[in-house]
């Protein structure tokens, strides 16, 4: 396998994949940022009881609730499916921890923390950053637009 050329790597998203996607392009040697609209990890796992004030999404200054996600929801999958090969999903005796092989959506949350805290990801995320456009501007060069100090609804980052 031949050296891999150090680039400038944009990921959009720090949820499970996002993660994931970040620690391996830099442990490729590649410089990379990762873009998340909200104020913390976790995507799809990051609960959140408010409703979106205009959910056909016709004003655009409202403000956006993402979340798929109910107060009592469990896993339908064991953690060691879950968990990734180099960082394992594991019960912890934590206070506050569910230690359940079906864990709760929050638990799913706190190993996505946990992951990012390992591995050193917080200082590559721009929270609060939203991505508007992608475009190429030549070959394998492209263009990110995103906007800082988004109002998710889960809370508020100025930039």
């Amino acid at each position: 396998m031949r050296p891999v050329t150090p680039r400038r790597v944009a990921v959009i998203g720090a949820g499970a994949g996002g993660l994931v996607a970040t620690r391996e392009l830099r442990r490729e040697g590649h410089k990379v940022v990762a873009f998340e609209r909200e104020d913390k990890v976790g995507g799809t796992w990051v609960y959140n009881p408010k409703i979106d004030s205009d959910p056909i999404g016709i004003n655009p200054s409202r403000n956006v609730v993402h979340s798929n996600l109910y107060a009592s929801l469990r896993t339908n999958l064991p953690r060691e499916v879950m968990g990734y090969r180099e960082y394992q999903f594991v019960a912890t005796n934590k206070t506050q921890r569910d230690p359940r092989r079906f864990p709760g959506h929050r638990e799913v949350l706190e190993y996505l923390n946990d992951y990012m805290s390992e591995f050193g990801l917080n200082e590559l995320v721009r929270f609060g950053t939203e991505v508007s456009r992608v475009g190429l501007v030549e070959e394998g060069k492209w263009k990110v637009e995103a906007s800082v100090g988004i109002d998710s609804g889960i809370g508020s980052i100025r930039g």
